[in-house]
């Protein structure tokens, strides 16, 4: 219940750009690494593995709001350690090209019809309704893209090549975005 009132709470304020935002400059892999290591014991609850993916060249340095970032990502593994099932995979990495700094979390589990990729970032929606879990609101996809979006970045989903699904982080690699 008080992670429903946070998750509220955090979209609400979001709705009336009263938010709370801290842009600071960080290096990306610190935002991978912290993130992977929160969830090491999480995953091995479950019998799943999860792979940590960082290029060879340091990536560059980006400004935003470090726990909030931390915080989107985190949602995204929520939903990679809840819906895969005992012994599956995950992986979170993080890559950039020209213009853009990515986060990504992939998973082999059940996937997402194509129907519902969009709908799933709206609050409160599940694919499924008939899970009734309590641990899971709906909120976690819509509190991830409000923080992206503040962002001035793109959060999306697709199929992963092994089955499962990949969520994707796009941030421009500019400057004072927050």
């Amino acid at each position: 219940m008080p992670r429903l009132i946070d998750d509220l709470l955090l979209l609400a304020n979001a709705d009336a750009s009263i938010w709370s935002f801290r842009a600071d400059e960080f290096e990306p892999e610190t935002l991978a690494i912290t993130t992977y290591e929160a969830y090491e014991e999480i995953v091995k609850v479950k019998k799943q593995s999860l792979t940590l993916n960082l290029p060879e060249e340091p990536l560059p340095s980006t400004s935003g709001d470090f726990q909030r970032l931390r915080q989107a990502l985190g949602c995204l593994l929520d939903n990679a350690v809840f819906y895969t099932q005992l012994g599956g995979k995950i992986s979170l990495g993080a890559y950039k090209t020209k213009h853009s700094l990515f986060f990504y979390v992939s998973d082999n589990g059940e996937g997402i019809p194509d129907e519902y990729k969009e709908k799933i970032f709206e609050r409160f929606y599940r694919t499924d309704p008939s899970r009734s879990k309590k641990e899971h609101y709906g909120l976690g996809l819509s509190v991830a893209k409000e923080i992206i979006r503040l962002h001035r970045g793109k959060i999306y989903v697709r199929d992963a090549k092994v089955g499962g699904s990949i969520f994707f982080i796009e941030l421009p690699l500019t400057t004072n975005r927050c």
